[in-house]
């Protein structure tokens, strides 16, 4: 299900294992595209810090793999976005 990422990293899998980090969903947005997906959730981690899971995944039959992952950490809800964001769009490598 993971497709590319190393889930040899532990930094990577923190970023899979939503239930450890996410205390609260507050949100999720997802925009579907041809060949690949977005998908966005907002909420609140244990300490209350609003946060946001911005997860790509590419749509392969017959399931969804994941392709990238990133975790924001936010100053306040204000900052939650009201689409679905694929990490690609604001990391360059």
């Amino acid at each position: 299900l993971v497709g590319d990422i190393d889930i040899s990293d532990d930094y990577l899998k923190k970023q899979l294992m939503f239930k450890e980090s996410m205390k609260s969903i507050v949100e999720l947005n997802e925009t579907l595209y041809s060949n690949y997906g977005c998908l966005t959730v907002n909420g609140f981690g244990f300490d209350k810090q609003p946060m946001s899971f911005n997860i790509e995944y590419t749509k392969e039959s017959p399931r969804a793999l994941i392709k990238a992952v990133d975790i924001l950490l936010l100053e306040s809800k204000s900052k939650f976005s009201n689409k679905a964001v694929c990490p690609k769009e604001y990391i360059v490598e």
